[in-house]
């Protein structure tokens, strides 16, 4: 894995730099051997850097918290989620935006996951294959254009904080992936959960790009390592309450990642999936389950998202 320590370079990032150094004064060459700026990676040589090379695995550590408080930019991470033994599972994202909107899209194995659950509103997402930007409708002080084209400046995420790339990148936010709400969709103690499905050990890098377009901006995230979700007895699906509701019997499974949710319980607005992978979720429905507070016994689901907790069966 990445060792994270200061270095210096003589250019303004790694792909235009000639050589790395261990002091700001530039006359210390830094040890022979490969660095990264988590995206591309070169090898010194004799204290000179040779070409640059793609880095598909040189993703930094799962199970960490970072957080950003700056400029509009477009902030990228790449994490390696697969950390022996628990190399296949759900990899849970945790995001907090606050009120300034911040759009974010992950990137794993060809596929890209936008869908949020906010412990305010429920499910958020934008169109499918962009990004979905979370934040309070109402206007900001000073005003901020969300909609068109942006010059971002792009910054890399170095294991603790992140650095500037010395690259822009344009980019066009479309009102289609736009998911905003009447209050601010997270707070200080909460966040906003999005779930990617990690089936397979290959690949274990996991990537992530926060937009942050207007011109101040703060968000915080969480990145956990990939693990099996734990199941919880449930009922099968309903569409309706029936009469014999109350008679079924709880030799179904269902595996909650939770929102609002304090295990064993379940809460509002958690996820409900039909696999230990967070791959698939429960199909829209009520579920009868003792996973809930007393009295009640009944989960209501939608777009694999609790909307409702109540007490069918008393």
């Amino acid at each position: 894995m990445p060792i994270s320590l200061p270095y210096f370079l003589d250019g303004t990032s790694l792909v235009d730099s000639t050589a790395v150094y261990s002091n700001s004064a530039l006359t210390i060459p830094a040890p022979d051997g490969y660095y990264s700026d988590g995206i591309n990676i070169r090898e010194q040589l004799m204290g000179v850097l040779l070409p640059v090379q793609p880095c598909p695995s040189c993703g930094y550590p799962c199970n960490i918290e970072g957080d950003l408080s700056g400029d509009e930019g477009e902030y990228r991470m790449t994490i390696d989620t697969g950390i022996l033994p628990a190399t296949t599972g759900a990899i849970v994202i945790r995001f907090r935006v606050g009120n300034a909107p911040d759009g974010m899209i992950v990137n794993y194995d060809g596929n890209v996951y936008n869908e949020f659950s906010s412990p305010f509103f429920g499910y958020l997402a934008g169109a499918p294959g962009g990004p979905t930007y979370l934040g309070n409708s109402a206007p900001l002080i000073p005003p901020c254009t969300l909609l068109g084209p942006h010059t971002l400046n792009v910054f890399d995420w170095n294991g603790s904080v992140f650095i500037p790339s010395g690259g822009t990148n344009t980019i066009n936010v479309a009102a289609g992936e736009l998911a905003l709400t009447a209050g601010a969709p997270d707070d200080a103690t909460s966040w906003s959960v999005l779930v990617v499905p990690k089936t397979a050990a290959s690949p274990s890098t996991i990537s992530l790009t926060v937009y942050a377009v207007c011109p101040s901006t703060s968000f915080l995230f969480s990145i956990e390592c990939a693990t099996k979700i734990k199941k919880i007895n449930a009922s099968t699906r309903f569409e309706t309450i029936t009469e014999s509701y109350c008679d079924a019997s709880l030799l179904n499974s269902l595996y909650p990642v939770r929102v609002t949710g304090v295990a064993p319980y379940l809460g509002l607005y958690d996820w409900i999936f039909i696999d230990p992978f967070g791959d698939t979720v429960a199909a829209d429905g009520y579920y009868k389950t003792n996973n809930v507070v007393a009295p009640n016994d009944t989960i209501q689901v939608q777009n694999g998202v609790i909307i409702a907790i109540t007490d069918e069966c008393p």
